[in-house]
């Protein structure tokens, strides 16, 4: 079993992973995960299918193959902003659908704007499940770099079933039309 996989796993059973017991996001389980991960390479496109999802939600992401928990896909890509932008871009209660905002070691943030289709990658047909997501985000986020968003298996797929994750309550917020 791959180390990565093989660590989650761990920690889902509640095992000694033997750092010790800090799971937090900037313990050193989670440190060693996040380097791990920077290593890896993105997942083959014809590992996926962008189809439409047969509700309201339009496209989807599907696999293709069998994927393992613990498997690097791929990183959430798209434009760049810092907090200027975003506000400037996103002014009051307008709806960033495809943003991803990461909170750095300094406390300011970063956000990637997936919006456009050309600058995006797969990530940005990624839907969302609170209750029984497949995938997960891994962010690495140091001082004076990019943040990187790398997107995981959660749990085993099978072929056909669709990828999705927990965009997280900060998503929801200001959008009462879309509950």
């Amino acid at each position: 079993m791959p180390r990565l996989a093989a660590t989650l796993l761990s920690m889902r059973e509640g095992e000694d992973s033997g750092d010790n017991d800090d799971l937090s996001a900037d313990g050193p389980i989670a440190c060693r995960i996040r380097r791990d991960l920077a290593t890896r390479a993105p997942q083959p496109r014809s590992h996926f299918t962008v189809a439409r999802t047969g509700d309201t939600r339009g496209l989807g992401l599907y696999a293709e193959v069998p994927m393992q928990a613990g498997s690097y896909l791929f990183d959430y890509t798209g434009e760049h902003l810092d907090e200027e932008e975003y506000v400037r871009r996103y002014p009051g209660d307008a709806h960033a659908d495809y943003v991803v905002g990461v909170e750095r070691s300094d406390g300011s943030l970063a956000y990637v704007d997936a919006c456009s289709e050309t600058l995006s990658g797969l990530a940005r047909f990624l839907n969302h499940d609170g209750a029984d997501p497949n995938c997960v985000m891994w962010t690495l986020a140091e001082e004076g770099c990019l943040p990187r968003l790398l997107m995981c298996i959660a749990r085993d797929v099978a072929v056909g079933e669709e990828l999705v994750w927990d965009y997280g309550e900060a998503y929801w917020r200001n959008r009462s039309d879309m509950i």
